[in-house]
């Protein structure tokens, strides 16, 4: 039998021994793009981080733990929370019930000769004017007048006599008589006594502005004394219509506002109602709560770069974007984003993201979603 004895040949290709052909160019040209890949990766493409879920690239040397966080999980991202705010609004003495009152008489005249005399006053509220003429010449008409326009002219004889009014506010009434006309000679003269106006103030209005966020609204009324039906509108609009008694109270909800709106607590005829009135205003707001904590680097910390921050997040509340931050001061050196998913999470920091020899603020937060946070880590 024929033994055949091998040796282990042992030889170098230099470039002027290779042979080029396609192969080769295709080689060398993906060899280049992956280097290329590799050094943006490694540097980041923006000079950050970069974010990944679930699991995180293990460095070539046993990482540092720098700081730990693990505590029970918290609450991290935007809350919603309600507020609330409370107008005390007052006193309200609302009356449907004519209440009568008394005012000057005297003779009211016009003439060339004579001069001219008429009544004036001021009510608020008016519902009719009464009053009794006394004596008169009938030499020209009276002239009833309100906030200086003529609401009635006539020739009222001896006897009492009524003007409906039914007005709201501040109102002027006067009682003036005309002219005398061709008859120059004597005055045209009414003489007016038991001047009564009858009045009512069965509105007590309220403002308020609605506000951002607004949910619902709160009137609450506590009666006094009061007898018959109350009306509360909200703009003009009537929100609830009923009985409130001495002692009682009620409360009256809406969510339906404008950017300014007017309240309103109405006493319909033969009614009246004195108590206080509150109102409370509800509000949906957004509250940020971030994770915060601090550490530092050491120069040979430092040389070990890249780092890594890790969390873990059990549950979402509201899904969104976490957001994780490396601040300096108000200077921020990083900012990542990663899903905010349930699970374990990881975001890598480089040399460029730290400032040496400062304390390093290390921020979790985000701008719409709501998680639990835990086991917050940095290594290095």
């Amino acid at each position: 039998m024929q033994i055949v004895r091998c040796e282990r040949i042992s030889y170098v290709v230099t470039m002027a021994d290779w042979k080029w052909d396609s192969f080769s160019y295709a080689l060398v040209g993906g060899l280049l793009i992956l280097a290329v890949l590799l050094l943006v990766v490694g540097t980041g493409s923006s000079g950050g981080g970069y974010a990944t879920a679930n699991s995180w690239p293990v460095p070539a040397t046993q990482p540092e733990l720098i700081t730990a966080d693990l505590g029970s999980a918290r609450e991290t991202g935007m809350a919603i929370t309600d507020m609330q705010s409370n107008i005390n609004l007052g006193r309200f003495d609302v009356s449907g019930v004519v209440e009568e009152q008394t005012m000057p008489s005297g003779v009211v005249q016009s003439g060339v000769l004579f001069g001219d005399n008429e009544l004036k006053f001021s009510v608020t509220n008016p519902e009719y004017l009464r009053f009794t003429v006394s004596r008169m010449n009938d030499y020209g008409t009276l002239v009833v007048k309100v906030n200086g326009r003529v609401l009635q002219e006539s020739r009222p004889g001896v006897g009492e006599h009524t003007v409906p009014l039914s007005m709201y506010g501040d109102v002027t009434i006067e009682l003036v008589a005309a002219s005398s006309g061709w008859k120059m000679w004597a005055p045209n003269l009414y003489d007016i006594t038991n001047v009564v106006v009858g009045t009512v103030h069965p509105v007590t209005d309220y403002s308020f502005a609605r506000g951002e966020d607004f949910l619902f609204g709160e009137l609450y009324l506590t009666s006094e004394r009061g007898t018959g039906v109350m009306n509360v509108n909200l703009n003009d609009e009537l929100l609830w219509s009923g009985m409130l008694g001495a002692g009682n109270w009620k409360v009256v909800s809406f969510d339906r506002v404008k950017d300014v709106n007017k309240l309103t607590v109405e006493a319909l005829q033969n009614s009246f109602f004195v108590g206080n009135a509150k109102l409370v205003l509800y509000y949906e707001h957004l509250t940020a709560e971030p994770y915060v904590t601090t550490f530092n680097l050491t120069s040979e910390q430092l040389g070990k770069l890249p780092g890594h921050i890790t969390f873990e997040i059990p549950s979402v509340v509201v899904g969104g974007t976490v957001v994780v931050e490396l601040k300096a001061g108000d200077q921020t050196k990083l900012s990542e984003s990663v899903d905010a998913v349930a699970g374990a999470h990881a975001v890598a920091f480089f040399k460029n993201n730290i400032v040496p020899g400062e304390a390093m603020q290390l921020v979790i937060k985000s701008s719409d979603a709501l998680f639990a946070l835990r086991n917050v880590k940095v290594w290095a």
